[in-house]
């Protein structure tokens, strides 16, 4: 299966090795896309910002036809998906107290917000996100091994089942990336 088939096609298997290749173009192209946005002009970061929901899909075709390869439902990729969430919330918050200044540049930006000047917010935010930027990209790469590793642990299903034929465990050489 081409890449465009595990990023972008929802229905049959993959094994792991084919997940980790997904995985880790998916995790390249989050920070490229957090790069330019923070990098980038401002209109643009708005734009990057609505675009970045969109990696949900090609997530769920990966996570997808992994579990499928499992013979489990893709519906348990919401568990993955929460857990995403809940990690990358809570490590953003950590960041935030940790790295020092942000606490302070965390308090202007509500008092800047409270005058309502809009572009004084959204400059601060950059600042931000420009002092976040390696330890996010660290905090990045971490969620999605920590959520990667268990599925992709998951034992493959040995012949066909109701989602498609059995895969190998591994790729083929030269199918991934054509």
């Amino acid at each position: 299966m081409g890449l465009g088939g595990i990023l972008f096609n929802p229905n049959g298997r993959i094994g792991p090795n084919q997940f980790w290749r997904g995985l880790i173009v998916l995790v390249g192209l989050q920070i490229i896309l957090n790069l330019v946005s923070v990098y980038g002009p401002l209109g643009l970061t708005l734009i990057l910002g609505f675009v970045s929901i969109i990696f949900i899909y090609p997530y769920l075709c990966v996570f997808g036809k992994r579990l499928h390869d499992a013979n489990q439902s893709a519906w348990w990729f919401v568990a993955f998906l929460v857990a995403w969430l809940v990690l990358g919330i809570g490590g953003g918050a950590v960041l935030q107290q940790v790295i020092p200044g942000q606490a302070e540049l965390a308090a202007e930006m509500e008092a800047i917000a409270a005058t309502g000047d809009l572009g004084a917010v959204m400059e601060l935010a950059r600042e931000q996100s420009r002092t976040l930027m390696i330890p996010s990209i660290a905090l990045t790469i971490a969620i999605n091994f920590l959520i990667g590793f268990p599925a992709a642990r998951l034992k493959s299903e040995p012949g066909p089942n109701q989602y498609g034929q059995a895969t190998d465990g591994s790729a083929s050489a030269g199918d991934t990336f054509s």
